[in-house]
């Protein structure tokens, strides 16, 4: 599997990613919200979720009946569950993809 440059096992990591979303996570929830698609029912991916708390509250927004999936190759460092969270761990550049448009 890759290396992170900032790997999840160095000291103080957690830290760093919990000092990153408290600086960064609200113009994040802005920006995303701009785009008005992330509401109740809808699906969502985050990849490269790092400590996941975007993650989370995708998984708060788009609750009860939709599913935020958190992707990252280390999901060690993840200190968020939420119900409609799904945490998937692996290489996202490894493999084939196959892309799909979803209709409601």
């Amino acid at each position: 599997m890759p290396q992170y440059v900032l790997g999840h096992h160095l000291k103080g990591e957690w830290k760093r990613l919990a000092l990153m979303s408290d600086l960064l996570d609200p113009m994040h929830r802005r920006h995303i919200e701009s785009f008005g698609v992330v509401k109740p029912g809808a699906r969502t991916l985050e990849v490269g979720c790092g400590n996941g708390s975007i993650s989370a509250w995708l998984a708060q927004r788009v609750a009860p009946d939709g599913q935020a999936v958190a992707f990252d190759l280390d999901l060690s460092l993840i200190d968020r569950r939420a119900p409609c969270l799904e945490l998937r761990q692996g290489n996202i550049t490894a493999g084939r993809w196959i892309l799909a448009t979803s209709i409601s």
